[in-house]
């Protein structure tokens, strides 16, 4: 994209080179903007995976294979002190390989970042990668109750989130 070019909602504003190996483009990628597919994989994984949400806001990293196409991600979301690592996620025909770790092994080392997973193996990469378990006071903020009411439209996700609410434990890495 131009220099001086405006970025649409969802577009990756990345700054990190890529960096391939064994057939996969990791990181993010200089002014590329997700096309259509790469939001139809998101959502389609959304739907099936009720922990998996595809908001279009907050910062995209993709993890690729050797055509392009989207075969993993995650997205930061800024809140009010630091960040929330949202939506990690790699396609059911890939997992098992050790993508997760490649794709996380990239997260800016100076940003606070918090994330909230039940998947004992996610939880697993974020210990080796410097995350700590976080039994502090989590702070009940704007975007978090505007969070809330937007599953009152969503009821399957809703009693999801409810019926596992327990099981969610919250890492942290300074």
């Amino acid at each position: 994209m131009p220099q001086g070019a405006s970025y649409p909602v969802g577009t990756d504003r990345s700054f990190d080179p890529f960096v391939k190996s064994e057939g996969l483009m990791c990181g993010k990628e200089l002014g590329h903007s997700m096309d259509e597919s790469d939001w139809q994989w998101l959502d389609s994984l959304a739907s099936q995976e009720l922990d998996i949400t595809s908001s279009r806001k907050g910062e995209h990293h993709w993890l690729r294979d050797e055509n392009g196409a989207a075969i993993g991600h995650y997205r930061l979301v800024k809140r009010i002190r630091g960040w929330e690592l949202c939506t990690v996620v790699i396609s059911s025909e890939h997992r098992g390989k050790g993508l997760c770790s490649k794709l996380l092994a990239n997260l800016c080392e100076q940003r606070l970042i918090h994330c909230w997973t039940r998947d004992v193996k996610l939880e697993g990469v974020l210990l080796n990668l410097g995350f700590r378990r976080w039994r502090g006071l989590t702070l009940i903020t704007p975007s978090r109750i505007v969070r809330g009411l937007k599953l009152l439209f969503q009821p399957r996700r809703l009693f999801h989130q409810i019926r596992h609410l327990t099981a969610y434990k919250c890492y942290r890495r300074k």
